[in-house]
């Protein structure tokens, strides 16, 4: 039998030859286990394989009571990164920051409780998150940007797409799911109890730790992390065609979210048409193959030449 070791985590994969057992607690604890070993993974893939120094680019605005960390990489047109749940701004994107900072003005945060930004008395929502995103745009004298959020980034930047279109210009989106089923049921068992300890024995933890402000909140964070995603609320997918912006949905093959949920988001902002007879949306989907959710963090070169392209006013008009 093979097994699938992830670098220093001391966790390993290994494919089970057991029959299907109904047992609800062996159940729970092998999906636990996998989840923290995939958090392991992704943390493995970012923090050890960042190229951008973000010491020297550490900035803070304060907003809504935080004081809140973000950094600004290159010249140009603004986009607006956001980050995932239980990460930093180095773990989610610094591969990507680096890539995509050659053509534009790169702005990436970090919200309540995440990295160097401390948290406060207020629980972590995303409707909350998308207003803080408003409120940090306005700090920043940025009237509009394009937008791009990952995993409970993307769920930001969507809900900021939504109750504030007039800032921004594009919205990306990697990883986004409207509705609770449109994820596997699995996330949200996963989730729901999310073991601070465990945690703490992977580099998602070693990540936090070094720049935390109050490192002895991580057993807060993670509680309000899975507090938010079990408290998700349904978007109806008549509000998703309200989007009139550009709009861009990127996930993997083997994602947290079902493939054909996302075709159903490409659908109700113009996607899925004969463009060769008619002419198409400015929107777009990529369905990138052999990617699990957090592998996305290590498909930067993919992501950002997609997203490149997607923003030039070339290819945007070229498709109108």
């Amino acid at each position: 039998m093979t097994s699938i070791a992830i670098p220093k985590t001391g966790i390993r994969f290994v494919p089970s030859t057991e029959p299907l057992i109904s047992n609800r607690r062996l159940w729970t604890t092998r999906l636990m286990s996998g989840l923290y070993a995939l958090l392991a993974a992704a943390a493995f893939f970012t923090v050890d394989h960042v190229a951008h120094a973000a010491e020297s680019v550490g900035r803070y605005a304060d907003v809504n009571g935080l004081h809140m960390y973000y950094e600004v990489h290159g010249e140009g047109t603004p986009i607006l990164l956001i980050h995932g749940g239980l990460c930093t701004v180095d773990a989610c994107f610094g591969d990507l920051i680096e890539k995509l900072a050659s053509t534009r003005k790169v702005i990436a945060y970090e919200y309540q409780g995440h990295g160097h930004t401390a948290d406060i008395d207020r629980p972590l929502r995303f409707d909350l998150l998308a207003d803080d995103a408003s409120k940090f745009l306005k700090v920043l004298n940025i009237q509009r940007a394009d937008v791009l959020g990952f995993s409970d980034g993307a769920v930001v930047a969507f809900q900021l797409a939504r109750t504030h279109p007039e800032q921004v210009k594009s919205l990306i989106t990697i990883s986004l799911f409207t509705t609770r089923d449109g994820a596997y049921p699995e996330l949200f068992a996963g989730t729901k109890t999310l073991d601070a300890n465990k945690l703490k024995q992977t580099p998602i933890y070693d990540a936090y730790r070094k720049v935390a402000p109050k490192p002895e909140q991580f057993d807060q964070l993670c509680a309000k992390v899975s507090a938010m995603t079990d408290g998700f609320q349904d978007v109806p997918i008549d509000e998703v065609r309200t989007l009139k912006m550009p709009t861009m949905f990127i996930l993997g093959d083997a994602d947290m979210v079902k493939p054909e949920h996302a075709v159903a988001l490409f659908r109700a902002v113009g996607g899925g048409i004969f463009g060769d007879m008619v002419a198409p949306q400015p929107s777009r989907l990529a369905i990138l193959p052999g990617t699990t959710h957090f592998g996305l963090v290590s498909r930067s070169k993919w992501i950002a030449e997609m997203v490149t392209e997607f923003l030039q006013p070339a290819a945007k008009n070229a498709m109108k």
